[in-house]
C-alpha cells in the first residue's frame, strides 16, 4: 500500500512539473508584443520640452517591427514632435534573451494646461498594438525667463507676389548662460535660404539690463497664394533646469542638469498675391543674352552646324523653374534644323548679396539645309517687375544668316527639286582612316591599361573597416534596407521619414536633425546636392500644401534615388553636428 502511494505521489509530481514547464514556455512563446509609453516628467512649463519614450517588448516579431514606426498623428495637435531617436537593445539574464526596440521623441507643447498623451499605435504586420494614455501638466512659461528669452520676427514685405522672395528676420533677445542654441525658421508653404553674411550680434540695454541680440536673416519664397499664416520660428537650445530633485524615476535628469528649451515667436500673416500674368516670372531684373561659337556676320556653309547659346538671368527671383527656351527656337522647314540638349538651370545667392539669382543656359545646334538667307525671328520672354509692378519683356532681336553651298555635303533631294511636304535628308561624305603610327599608339595604350588593371586587382586585399556612428543613430541601419523601404511605399510622410534617416546615415549625423535643417547641411555645391534639396522642397510642398494630388510620386522617387546615388561622400565637421556654423557661432558667442 505504501509503495502504491509513493508511486502515485511521484507520478503527480512529474505531472505538476511538466504542467508548470509547459505553462512557462507557452507563456513566453505566446506573449503578445507590448508598447509602453513613458514621460521623463509629469510636469513641465510651456517653454520646456518633454521626453517621450515608446518601448516595444517583442521577442518574437522584433525583426518585423524594425520596418514600422509608431503613428504620431494624434500627438501633433497638441505638440510639436522632433528629435526622434531609435535604439535596439538585447539583454541576457539567467540565460534568457530579451530584446527591446525604443523610440524617443521631444515634445514641445503648443499650449498650457493638463494635456493628454493619447494612446499611440504601432502596426506590425497585420497586428496593431497601442500604448496607454499619459497625462502631462504644462504650466505657463516663467515670466522672468520670458523676459530674458524673447524671439521676434519681421518680414520685409507682408504682401508679396507668388514666388517673390522676401526677407525674414529673426531677432533673439537673451542674456545669461545658454548652450547649443539652434535657429529653426518656418518651413511650411515656403522655400527658405539663410543669408549668413547678414547675420550679426550686438548689445542693447532694455529695462536697465544689458541684453544680447542675435539677428538672423533668411530669404523666404512663398509657394501658395492667398491669405495665410507663416508658422512661428523657434530657437532650440539648453538651459540649466532649476527644478529641485530628479524626475523620470532613475535620477538621470537631476538637479541643475541642462535641459532642452524652446523659444517661439509669433506667427506672421501674409497676403500673397496671385500671378498677374502667364507665364509667371516675378523678379527685379531679367536679362536675355546670346553667344555664337561661330561668327554669323560672314557666310555660313550648308550642312555645317553652328552653336547658339541663350542665357536667361533673373535677379531677385525665387527658386521656381525659369520658362523653357527651347520652345522659342523653332525649325524652319527645309531651311534650318534645330537640336537642343537639356538646359542647365541654377539658382544661387551671390556672395555679399541679399537676393537670389536664377540662370537658365540653353545651347542650340542650328544646321542650315540650303543656301540663301535665313531669318531667325526675335525671342521675347515676359517677366513681372516687382519693383515697378508692371509687365516687361526680355528681348533678343531677329538675326539674319547668309548661307552658301558646300560641295562636301550632298542634299537629297537636290535643292531645286525639294518637295516641301517631305523631310530633308542631309548626307555628309567623310573618309576615316588610321595610319600605322596611330595603330601602334592605340595598341600600346590598351596594353598599358590591361597591365594596370591586373596590378590593381593583385594589390587589393580585404582590410577591416571601422565605422564610427553616433549613439543616436539607428542600429543596423543600412542603405539596402532603406532602399527597400523607400521602394515599398508611396506614403509621403513615410517617404519623408525614410529620407531624413538616409541623409543622417549618409552624412553620419544624429537623427535629431530635422529634414529642413539637413537641406542646409547638404548644401548646393554639386548638381546632385542641388537636386536633392530641390526634391525635398517639392516633397514638403506636396505634403503640407494643396498640390498633393499633382505630385507624381513614382517619378519623384526615381529622380530622388538618382540624385542620392550621386551624392558626394561628406566629411562632416564639428560644426555640422549642431547646425549651420555661422548660426551656431552667432547664437553661442564666446564668453
Amino acid at each position: 500500500m505504501v509503495i502504491v502511494m509513493m508511486i502515485v505521489i511521484r507520478t503527480l509530481y512529474k505531472l505538476y512539473f511538466s504542467l508548470l514547464l509547459f505553462v512557462l514556455f507557452s507563456t513566453e512563446l505566446l506573449a503578445a508584443p507590448t508598447l509602453t509609453a513613458h514621460l521623463d516628467s509629469p510636469q513641465i512649463t510651456q517653454d520646456q520640452v518633454a521626453f517621450l519614450t515608446l518601448t516595444l517588448d517583442d521577442p518574437q516579431q522584433l525583426a518585423n517591427s524594425r520596418s514600422s514606426e509608431p503613428d504620431l498623428t494624434p500627438l501633433r495637435e497638441l505638440f510639436e514632435v522632433s528629435g526622434q531617436q531609435v535604439m535596439e537593445s538585447t539583454n541576457v539574464i539567467n540565460n534568457r534573451i530579451s530584446r527591446q526596440l525604443t523610440w524617443s521623441y521631444q515634445l514641445a507643447p503648443k499650449q498650457s494646461g493638463q494635456l493628454t498623451i493619447p494612446a499611440l499605435s504601432l502596426k506590425i504586420g497585420d497586428t496593431e498594438i497601442k500604448s496607454e494614455p499619459l497625462l502631462l501638466q504644462v504650466l505657463p512659461a516663467d515670466k522672468t525667463q520670458a523676459q530674458s528669452l524673447r524671439l521676434e520676427v519681421t518680414v520685409s514685405n507682408d504682401s508679396p507676389y507668388l514666388f517673390e522672395p522676401i526677407h525674414y528676420t529673426m531677432r533673439f533677445y537673451h542674456h545669461g548662460e545658454l548652450r547649443e542654441m539652434q535657429a529653426v525658421p518656418p518651413g511650411d508653404n515656403v522655400l527658405i535660404k539663410p543669408l549668413t553674411h547678414t547675420n550679426k550680434a550686438y548689445q542693447q540695454v532694455i529695462n536697465g539690463e544689458n541684453v544680447t541680440v542675435s539677428e538672423l536673416v533668411y530669404l523666404v519664397t512663398p509657394l501658395k497664394s492667398g491669405e495665410w499664416e507663416l508658422s512661428p520660428a523657434q530657437i532650440i537650445g539648453q538651459k540649466i533646469d532649476q527644478r529641485s530633485g530628479s524626475f523620470g524615476g532613475g535620477g538621470f535628469f537631476s538637479f541643475n542638469t541642462p535641459r532642452p528649451v524652446t523659444i517661439r515667436s509669433d506667427s506672421v500673416s501674409l497676403k500673397v498675391k496671385s500671378p498677374a500674368h502667364q507665364p509667371w516670372l516675378p523678379a527685379t531684373k531679367v536679362e536675355l543674352t546670346q553667344e555664337w561659337e561661330t561668327p554669323i556676320d560672314g557666310e555660313l556653309s550648308v550642312g555645317l552646324p553652328i552653336i547658339r547659346t541663350l542665357v536667361l538671368t533673373a535677379k531677385g527671383s525665387g527658386e521656381q523653374a525659369l520658362p523653357p527656351l527651347d520652345k522659342l527656337m523653332s525649325e524652319q522647314a527645309n531651311l534650318l534644323r534645330v537640336r537642343a540638349p537639356n538646359a542647365e538651370q541654377n539658382w544661387s545667392i551671390p556672395r555679399g548679396e541679399n537676393h537670389g539669382v536664377a540662370t537658365l543656359k540653353q545651347r542650340f545646334s542650328l544646321t542650315p539645309l540650303q543656301a540663301g538667307t535665313i531669318i531667325l525671328p526675335e525671342i521675347k520672354v515676359p517677366w513681372w517687375n516687382v519693383t515697378t509692378d508692371q509687365l516687361e519683356w526680355a528681348i533678343i532681336p531677329e538675326q539674319t544668316l547668309t548661307v552658301i553651298e558646300n560641295p562636301a555635303f550632298v542634299l537629297s533631294p537636290a535643292p531645286e527639286t525639294v518637295n516641301h511636304a517631305a523631310p530633308v535628308t542631309v548626307q555628309y561624305v567623310q573618309q576615316v582612316a588610321f595610319n600605322l603610327w596611330q595603330y601602334g599608339f592605340l595598341s600600346t595604350a590598351l596594353l598599358a591599361l590591361f597591365i594596370a588593371l591586373v596590378l590593381s586587382r593583385l594589390s587589393l586585399k580585404p582590410k577591416p573597416v571601422k565605422i564610427a556612428m553616433s549613439s543616436t543613430a539607428v542600429s543596423r541601419l543600412d542603405t539596402k534596407w532603406l532602399w527597400q523601404q523607400f521602394a515599398a511605399t508611396n506614403d509621403l510622410s513615410q517617404l519623408r521619414r525614410l529620407l531624413q534617416r538616409y541623409i543622417c546615415y549618409h552624412w553620419r549625423l544624429p537623427l535629431t536633425h530635422s529634414l529642413s535643417h539637413l537641406t542646409q547641411i547638404i548644401g548646393q555645391d554639386t548638381e546632385a546636392q542641388r537636386n536633392v534639396v530641390h526634391l525635398i522642397q517639392v516633397l514638403d510642398v506636396a505634403l503640407y500644401g494643396k498640390e498633393r494630388e499633382n505630385l507624381d510620386v513614382a517619378q519623384w522617387k526615381h529622380e530622388l534615388l538618382s540624385a542620392l546615388a550621386h551624392l558626394p561622400v561628406p566629411r562632416p565637421t564639428a560644426g555640422d553636428q549642431a547646425g549651420s556654423p555661422a548660426e551656431v557661432l552667432l547664437l553661442n558667442p564666446a564668453v
